[in-house]
This record gives structure tokens, sequence and C-alpha cells, in this order.
């Protein structure tokens, strides 16, 4: 059940679509993590909602955050999840350290929002 850096967003994904843990401020999200150097009992404190501006417009979104400080040599993410997108990341921010960060956002939409051709019912291609 552990996650690694990456897949830890499709588990926060699986959990939200799924059910199995609520959306909610001031709850967190607790499971095993497996970063290049140590393994974690990992915890996302969800902070609240939050509108993020992309070029599809602006979603609404759930904010999680890493509840610990950064360990040297660790990345930390948070991370903006869209429910109207079937809780898929529009917003990840990887901070390496003060200085240092990452911060992607979403810049089209995924398959899950593209529009259906009203012939076939199948998604149109981009």
């Amino acid at each position: 059940g552990a996650q690694d850096a990456a897949s830890q967003f499709v588990q926060l994904t699986w959990l939200f679509l799924t059910g199995r843990e609520p959306l909610q401020a001031g709850h967190a999200v607790r499971f095993p993590l497996v970063l290049p150097r140590r393994q974690y009992a990992w915890q996302y404190d969800v902070v609240g909602e939050a509108l993020i501006e992309t070029p599809l417009g602006a979603l609404p979104t759930w904010h999680l955050k890493p509840a610990r400080a950064a360990v040297p040599g660790d990345l930390l993410a948070e991370v903006w999840l869209a429910p109207s997108l079937q809780y898929l990341p529009v917003r990840i921010l990887i901070r390496q350290d003060a200085e240092t960060h990452i911060d992607l956002v979403l810049r089209r939409a995924p398959l899950q929002a593209a529009p259906e051709s009203a012939a076939s019912g199948h998604p149109r291609r981009p």
C-alpha cells in the first residue's frame, strides 16, 4: 500500500473519488510514502477550498498540504484537486527548499473533460 513520489497523486485522486476519505477542511489523509532516501507515514492536511486560475478558467479545487516540514534532500508537494475533473490535480507545487520550487498548473482539459461529439458519443481528439 505504500506510494512513491508520483503515485501519491493517483492515490489521493482515488481516495476522494471513491469516498474513502472525506474532503473537508482540517481533515488529515495518511498513507505510507516512499521517497528516494526514506519511507514515511505521510500525512496531507486538507487546507480548504480554493479557486485555481487555468486556461480553462477558474476551477474550484481542494488544497492539500504536507503536514511535515521538509527534510534536506526530500521534495514536498502541495496539491490542488478539482472535484469537477474527477479529483485530478490541476496544480502541484513542488518545493526543494525555500528558494527552489516548480509550480505545475493544468494547461488543457484532460480527456475526462473533453467535449463529446454528438454523433459518436466519444470525446473529440484535440
